[in-house]
């Protein structure tokens, strides 16, 4: 073969090589912009925002599997020093909504007209997920309608916002705990202080009822020694009276039991509905005569 001929056929060798670079070129552009335009698309856009989403509420469904965890750790601390505690777990089935938007060449949301309304979703897609209602209960004896409880609370690292353990808190009927306060990692001191909680609260409750009996005795005393004058109480305030008379004046009388059982009464506060000055008051108090 010549040396013309095999320089003839490199030649279209070359250029079939570079027609077929070129349209490998161009399939790859092509390729590339069908993924462009897939990439805006709606189905694209629509795929991507749910299955986010699912990612979003899968990480919760894990927060709420660890959370369950310490619930239970912290029951079964407790249940080792006191057989009175329940522990109360419900699964809770949740939906939640996917608001899905019209979406422009970019293949961005279009949430807002050019006048800044607020555009309906075009479509509105529910995602299932659960949740839990956790609670470990006090089930001692306890005053009626009264409830006590403990729930876990994190403790952090010193160096980092990261969760290093757990502590426990009492919570329930009258106590303000929602701060750091009170927190404690050992069970019997929990135990221990929700008895004390519980005993406290039965004699608040006991005095509560004793201070009623008194304040009716009080009531029912001054019914009797002030009977003539018991229509023009406007007012009882545990053992404090207020009167307003026939003539406009007012006044509050108040009542004390001692220690014997003995009612005795006192004046408070007295009011004139007239305008006097200092003169005329004086001079129309001095007209009243008082006994020694």
């Amino acid at each position: 073969m010549s040396n013309q001929l095999k320089q003839s056929i490199m030649s279209q060798t070359m250029k079939l090589s570079a027609e077929e670079i070129a349209l490998i070129e161009q399939k790859r552009a092509e390729e590339k912009a069908r993924e462009e335009e897939l990439r805006k698309s709606y189905p694209t856009y629509r795929e991507r925002k749910i299955e986010a989403h699912k990612e979003s509420l899968k990480r919760k469904e894990g927060d709420e599997e660890q959370r369950k965890i310490n619930y239970e750790t912290i029951f079964n601390k407790l249940i080792a020093v006191s057989n009175d505690f329940r522990f109360d777990c419900k699964k809770k089935n949740n939906s939640t909504s996917v608001d899905l938007f019209e979406i422009d060449e970019n293949g961005n949301e279009i949430r807002y007209t050019k006048d800044l309304e607020r555009i309906k979703p075009k479509e509105v897609v529910k995602v299932d997920s659960y949740y839990y209602e956790l609670k470990i209960v006090y089930t001692g004896i306890v005053p009626e309608n009264n409830e006590y409880y403990v729930v876990p609370k994190p403790t952090y690292s010193k160096y980092s916002n990261h969760i290093n353990g757990y502590k426990m808190q009492v919570q329930g009927t009258d106590i303000f705990s929602w701060d750091n306060r009170g927190q404690m990692t050992n069970p019997s001191s929990v135990h221990k202080k929700i008895l004390e909680i519980v005993d406290s609260k039965f004699k608040e409750i006991e005095y509560k009822k004793e201070r009623d009996s008194a304040n009716k005795r009080i009531t029912d005393r001054f019914n009797i020694v002030f009977s003539e004058y018991v229509k023009n109480v406007t007012s009882i305030n545990q053992n404090k009276f207020e009167l307003e008379l026939d003539n406009g004046i007012s006044l509050d009388i108040c009542g004390y039991e001692n220690g014997s059982g003995d009612i005795t009464f006192s004046k408070g506060k007295i009011s004139f509905p007239y305008e006097m000055d200092v003169t005329s008051l004086l001079s129309n108090l001095n007209e009243i005569k008082g006994g020694k």
